[in-house]
């Protein structure tokens, strides 16, 4: 699969090139061809090796409201609980550019 790779840019300064976010464009017929797989994938994965009840993170649907919500009940069970406060460790993972392989700079040129 091929693709036409633009840059856009989304706020602030022109120059900055962690400012653009990367735009591909591709074939009609390559994006269904992906589409098709990817819902391929995802069936067999789910029925194959199905997430567990308290699993909440990257799944379709899921919104930020449903992880708030997680851990306000996860916050009143094991801290503000009647026995005493308890402990609970939370850990916060920002994704946003974890996964930005593209080479912000080139796109410029």
């Amino acid at each position: 699969k091929c693709s036409l790779v633009t840059p856009l840019l989304k706020k602030g300064n022109p120059y900055d090139s962690g400012n653009y976010r990367a735009i591909a464009v591709s074939s009609n017929l390559g994006k269904l061809f992906s589409s098709v797989l990817l819902e391929i994938l995802v069936t067999f994965r789910s029925l194959s090796f199905p997430d567990l009840p308290n699993q909440l993170g990257l799944i379709k649907g899921a919104q930020c409201a449903d992880h708030i919500l997680t851990l306000k009940t996860a916050i009143e069970k094991f801290v503000t609980n009647v026995k005493g406060p308890g402990r609970l460790f939370s850990l916060f993972v920002d994704y946003s550019k974890a996964f930005d392989t593209v080479c912000r700079d080139a796109l410029l040129f």
